[in-house]
């Protein structure tokens, strides 16, 4: 979990993450984005959990897409400006911290079944169902 240092959410709990670059695969925006919060590697693998977050007050439309990760090599060096804090939290345990809206929303619907398992093909991990909430924040 990270602690956002700058807006949207300032000072909220969330999953380290951001936009999928033109022709990135997810899996490679995966890497690069927890590279560039935390400063490390991880190997992908396998989408966890899809979930749709769309925000008419906003007018966005997000859909994420967690996945399972193992961290690689390097230590956790935040990025200034962009991660105040970050903790290596449980879902249950993260739900007690003051998350954003979309963050509360992905790990209740993390929780609410069992697990798609790394050995299960990636295509199926996508059959999911997908959660809409109307704030960011």
């Amino acid at each position: 979990m990270i602690k956002r240092a700058s807006e949207p959410c300032k000072g909220k709990w969330a999953l380290p993450g951001g936009k999928v670059e033109y022709g990135e695969s997810l899996a490679s925006a995966l890497q690069r984005e927890i590279r560039e919060e935390l400063g490390l590697e991880v190997e992908p693998l396998c989408p966890y959990r899809v979930v749709e977050i769309i925000c008419p007050s906003s007018g966005y439309h997000y859909v994420i897409v967690v996945f399972a990760a193992r961290p690689l090599r390097g230590g956790v060096k935040p990025a200034p400006g962009e991660v105040e804090d970050y903790a290596w939290l449980p879902p249950r345990e993260a739900l007690s911290e003051d998350l954003t809206v979309s963050t509360r929303k992905v790990l209740e619907e993390v929780l609410s079944e069992p697990p798609k398992l790394p050995h299960e093909a990636p295509v199926h991990a996508f059959r999911e169902k997908l959660v809409s909430v109307f704030d960011l924040c």
